[in-house]
Formats: C-alpha cells, structure tokens, sequence
C-alpha cells in the first residue's frame, strides 16, 4: 500500500507542478526494503550457523484479511533473491514444527510437498502482536521455542515489547528501568528528553490530570 500510495503522490505532484522532474522526489520502495532487509538477515543466519536455508515462514492469522501486501513481499523475495515463503498460521506451525533439541534448527513440512522438510531461516510474523493471538497453551510454548532457535524472529519478543505503549511508558515514567540496561543515570534521563509523556489511565486519577 505505502509504495502505491508514494506512487500516486508523485503522479499528483509532477501533474501539480509542471516544471518538477521525477528525480526530485523521493524514492519510497517499502515493500524492496522490507526484502532486501530479511534476505540479509537469511545470508547472515547461513553464514553465521554454516547453511544453506533459501526459506522464510510468514507466520498469519486464519483468516487473513490483510493479504495483499503480504504476497507482493513474497513475490519480491523470491524474484530477486531466490528465497521461498511457506505461509503458515500459529496452529499450523504448533502442530507440525520441528526443533531439533541439540542443533536449535528449525524445520516445517513443505507445503507443496508435504513429505520433504524445509529448514526455515527467518519467521515473518505478521500475527502474534497481542495476547488474543495467543489461543491456547500451545501457541505460547511454539513461540517459547521459536525464540529459543538459531531462526531469526522478525521481530522478536523483545523488538515487539518496546513497541508497545506500557513499555514506552516504562522507559519515560522511571528512570531505573533504563539503568537496568547498562544506561548511567546521566545517559538516562538523556534518554527521556526523546520520549512523549505517557500515562498509564488506569493509575490514580491525581497522576493523570497532573500529565494532562
């Protein structure tokens, strides 16, 4: 969609503007970068673990209403980088996912060919952001052991737990939680002059008129 959206803007802007040449605006190729950024992170895992994985699980909701931009990543995956995407949703994945106990590597049936195993280097997760995601145990205990293999997790629990608006929260509201993670108190509050005061509305009603 964005790169769509970039699209129309420079049509309607060069139609607006008639002595504005196309290579005076900016560039706005997501949907490239979101690509060419996981094939890096596929060639660092073969190179850093001694492989040869050509495959990405997308992990998905069932059912999906956010599709389009979904395949258009996996098309530009596999026409410029030659790596294969196995789409496959929390269940699927909790109920036919391998991780081998002593390697940490990480394999799953081929859709295509179900009897052949595919090694998977990257997990794409475009569900799995909050706890109603999460349906039963099982789905705990598979992204328990996903976090735990040598596949890179895109993004990871601690990636997905910054962008949440209480541990953003957390980081501007007490200092202590920066310097928990090697920050001194001067790099701390340095730190918190960038962040936007947050409030937690369900505290004391005191602590939330005293923010507004």
């Amino acid at each position: 969609m964005g790169t769509q959206v970039s699209t129309f803007h420079r049509m309607t802007a060069s139609a607006a503007l008639n002595d504005l040449k196309p290579s005076q605006l900016p560039e706005n190729k997501p949907i490239a970068d979101f690509a060419n950024a996981m094939a890096e992170a596929v060639s660092a895992y073969n190179e850093k673990f001694g492989r040869h994985s050509r495959t990405i699980c997308m992990v998905v909701d069932a059912p999906e209403d956010n599709e389009c931009d979904q395949r258009f990543i996996e098309s530009v995956l596999l026409a410029n980088h030659g790596i294969n995407v196995e789409r496959r949703t929390m269940t699927e994945l909790a109920d036919h996912v391998s991780v081998d106990s002593r390697t940490h590597i990480v394999l799953i049936p081929s859709l295509i060919d179900p009897e052949r195993m595919v090694e998977i280097a990257l997990f794409y997760f475009r569900t799995g952001y909050g706890p109603n995601q999460y349906l039963n145990d099982s789905h705990w205990a598979l992204r328990e052991s996903l976090e735990r293999s040598k596949a890179v997790m895109c993004p990871s629990v601690p990636q997905q737990l910054t962008g949440t608006k209480k541990v953003q929260q957390l980081w501007y509201s007490d200092p202590s939680v920066m310097t928990r993670f090697g920050l001194t108190e001067q790099e701390a509050e340095r730190m918190r002059e960038h962040f936007a005061v947050q409030v937690d509305p369900s505290v004391a009603k005191e602590t939330v008129a005293a923010a507004l």
